[in-house]
């Protein structure tokens, strides 16, 4: 097999590659200072230009020349043409300086004529930059976010729309902006492929964003990438979780790639995340063992699809004996509600995991929307509506409709795509210009602004995964199986540990505790272990969750016409890896003692987990 082609720009001696990079940022620092003040450097020229012929001018004037002559003379001096018999100080410093300012007048007009060349030819040279293939709402929250930081220091953004009106903000940034087609392989070489640090796939469609990544993977299997570059870290952005959990199998997925880390991620899953995590559905102490949770969506898009699912996987409570979770959808188009009410009970059995319904209504009808209000403001219930349509004016609209119907201890999400403009309207800071009351808008709580979930914390650190990559390696040390990184593990593995690490709060919050690095109340007393009637609680909450997470990817109870204990340990794991079937899919009580005990491990290795990242445990009885 012949050896990878080397790019001619990079070389594997690492003096060489210095020498690279120090010509990248010579060139990098003279783009950004011809790009300042262009209009205030050519207002110098011409004020230099007629400094220069006035003095010229006199002085010729003062060796007796005509006033036509001096001025012909005057302005001889920029082409070098005249001045070499000139007498006195005032012509000599003219001679001169009309050198300066002819230098300058060139380079300024060379700069001007190649600069746009120079920055396009830039991102060669760079090395540890990164690229954003997409500039949605998006891209320019990651272009803004990248270049505040300055980590990396270099951004450089693929876009096909030319006339997106984001490149002039992102070009304002800073970031180069390259106007073509993302998936061909010449664009990505112009960008810098080989050399970049991180890549990401962020373009409106699923399957662009599948095409750039392996067209990524075929360029660096041909060219040479140094190794003090580490490998090129690709993240792909996926709306339609269906279409990606179909490619789980695939090679690109499954296959550990040299020079490459493929990650993925879903603006409208961590959109989900961010807003349980902040806002629980279970709200103070409640009857656990007659209440119920509802969750009303308006709007059964990405993002309403996005939230049912997070809700599914964590909002399993201490009442957990019963179905106390239920979620009610409407959307008025028909069509998208039965597409995907098959997934929803066929491959994801959603329907042994809470009680859901799928309305066809549409909530621009008031008489929808007073329904909506009637659920909420039921006794014995903790409700809560999410806002998920795809008119934001008019998501805004229902949303202070309903606030005027609904308990004031009813919490109304609302989906908005930016924190700016109509976010203002619900985060106090427009409520005074529209004459609207602070609290009457007080639970009405916008979430999903990029501005929270496309940041490199979100994306890159990845600080939404700090409590889940304790729970792996917390398992990692026990099971004393192959050591693994995080970084390795496949996108599965990851989910159920986000979804593992996701639900320690919802347990804690069973049993009036919350974990924290310092009380929030200083007569909040710190526990060191849970009494066994608290274990119990929460093991079946964990059994319920657990569940819920194997139904969500796919796996079914096991039927097979032999008891489970009959089958060999290898059938077994047979079962389990390529059927994905388990006879442990069932209630509580019907669990054997032997896998309760797994659960309640589980609960009791909380404290370890948290420790790991310097938590407590503290329990509130308020």
């Amino acid at each position: 097999m012949s050896e990878p082609k080397q790019l001619s720009r990079l070389s594997p001696n690492r003096l060489l590659l210095g020498l690279n990079m120090g010509l990248a940022d010579t060139l990098s620092f003279i783009v950004r200072i011809s790009r300042r003040g262009v209009a205030l450097k050519w207002a110098i020229l011409l004020f230099a230009v007629f400094f220069c012929s006035l003095i010229g001018w006199w002085g010729f004037l003062k060796d007796g020349l005509t006033k036509s002559e001096a001025l012909y003379r005057s302005l001889q001096l920029f082409v070098l043409g005249s001045g070499a018999d000139a007498h006195g100080a005032k012509l000599q410093f003219a001679r001169f300086f009309a050198v300066i300012v002819s230098v300058y007048a060139v380079l300024l007009t060379l700069l001007q004529c190649f600069i746009d060349r120079i920055r396009l030819y830039l991102p060669r040279l760079w090395s540890r930059h990164v690229i954003i293939a997409g500039l949605g709402s998006t891209g320019i929250q990651l272009v803004e976010s990248f270049k505040k930081k300055n980590r990396p220091r270099h951004v450089v953004v693929i876009e096909h729309d030319e006339s997106n009106v984001n490149i002039k903000t992102a070009e304002s940034y800073g970031a180069i902006v390259l106007c073509g087609d993302a998936s061909d392989p010449l664009m990505l070489k112009h960008a810098g492929i080989a050399t970049a640090r991180y890549l990401i796939c962020g373009c409106r469609e699923d399957e662009t964003n599948l095409d750039i990544a392996m067209q990524a993977s075929r360029i660096l299997d041909r060219f040479f990438r140094h190794e003090t570059l580490g490998n090129l870290k690709v993240y792909i952005h996926f709306a339609d979780m269906a279409f990606y959990h179909l490619l789980f199998s695939h090679w690109l997925f499954t296959t550990r790639i040299d020079r490459l880390d493929i990650k993925t991620f879903n603006y409208f899953e961590t959109a989900a995340r961010l807003l349980m995590l902040k806002y629980p559905l279970e709200r103070g102490k409640q009857d656990w063992e007659q209440g119920t949770v509802h969750l009303i969506i308006a709007g059964f898009g990405a993002m309403g699809e996005a939230l049912l699912l997070q809700v599914a996987k964590i909002a399993h409570f201490a009442n957990a004996s019963q179905k106390t979770l239920r979620i009610t959808i409407l959307d008025k188009d028909e069509k998208v509600l039965q597409n995907k009410s098959d997934r929803l009970v066929q491959t994801l059995s959603m329907e042994k995991i809470c009680d859901f319904e799928l309305l066809n209504e549409d909530v621009e009808n008031p008489a929808v929307r007073a329904r909506m209000s009637e659920w909420a403001n039921s006794k014995d219930v903790s409700a809560a509506i999410a806002i998920c349509l795809d008119n934001e004016h008019f998501s805004a609209f229902c949303a202070l409709e309903l606030s005027r119907q609904v308990n004031t201890n009813v919490p109304i999400f609302i989906h908005i795509s930016k924190k700016k403009g109509l976010a203002r309207l619900f985060t106090g800071l427009g409520s005074n210009a529209l004459k609207i009351k602070p609290d009457s808008v007080a639970h009405i709580i916008p979430f999903g602004m990029p501005e929270e979930t496309s940041t490199p914390e979100t994306l890159i650190d990845k600080e939404l995964d700090i409590l889940a990559r304790a729970v792996y390696e917390d398992y990692q040390e026990k099971t004393k199986g192959p050591v693994r990184k995080w970084e390795d593990l496949e996108e599965w593995e990851l989910i159920s540990n986000r979804a593992q690490a996701d639900h320690i709060s919802v347990k804690l919050r069973a049993v009036t505790c919350y974990s924290a690095s310092h009380p929030k109340d200083p007569g909040d007393p710190q526990i060191h272990q849970f009494s066994n009637t608290e274990i119990e609680i929460m093991s079946k909450m964990e059994h319920n969750r657990w569940n819920a997470e194997r139904f969500l990817t796919g796996w079914k109870q096991y039927t097979g016409p032999v008891l489970w204990e009959n089958l060999s340990v290898k059938e077994q794991v047979r079962i389990k890896n390529e059927l994905h079937q388990s006879p442990y899919l069932v209630d509580w009580a019907d669990l054997p003692e032997k896998i309760k005990d797994y659960d309640r491990n589980a609960v009791k290795n909380i404290f370890h987990i948290l420790k790991r990242i310097h938590l407590n445990v503290y329990q509130n009885p308020d």
